[in-house]
């Protein structure tokens, strides 16, 4: 049993959440933030993420933009093209705001978005709203 903020959750009721970046620095800090919270695993290319991601179904993805070989952007329409990922709520964590600029998605409009740099406050919040099935700004 974990406790957070006086509510005790045990490990069936913590989601899962998969983040998704090249950068070991980033990935740690992420799961440094959801620690207390959320399970964490992670992958540090597209690839592999996309692996985890039809393996474990998480609840959701946190998901780098800009990566070597299989970026952000393809990796988010392989799991909207599969029966089993399709659902999985994803939030990209980029300097870029992908739902801008080319290509333009409008299916983009529904995915999250957190600004890097980011503040631990900021996905706590993204993260507590994607999960309860709101979207983001």
């Amino acid at each position: 049993m974990r406790t957070h903020t006086g509510t005790t959750l045990s490990q069936a009721d913590r989601p899962l959440v998969l983040i998704v970046d090249d950068s070991v620095d980033v990935v740690r800090l992420l799961a440094l933030i959801l620690a207390e919270t959320c399970d964490v695993i992670f992958a540090t290319s597209g690839a592999q993420g996309l692996e985890l991601a039809r393996a474990r179904l998480p609840a959701l993805v946190l998901l780098d933009l800009e990566m070597p070989g299989l970026d952000g952007r393809a990796v988010w329409q392989l799991l909207r093209e599969g029966a089993a990922t399709r659902a999985i709520p994803v939030v990209f964590v980029s300097a870029e705001d992908p739902r801008h600029g080319p290509p333009a998605d409008p299916d983009l409009q529904s995915v999250g978005w957190i600004a890097k740099p980011f503040s631990g406050l900021d996905v706590q919040a993204a993260v507590r709203a994607r999960l309860a099935g709101e979207t983001l700004p």
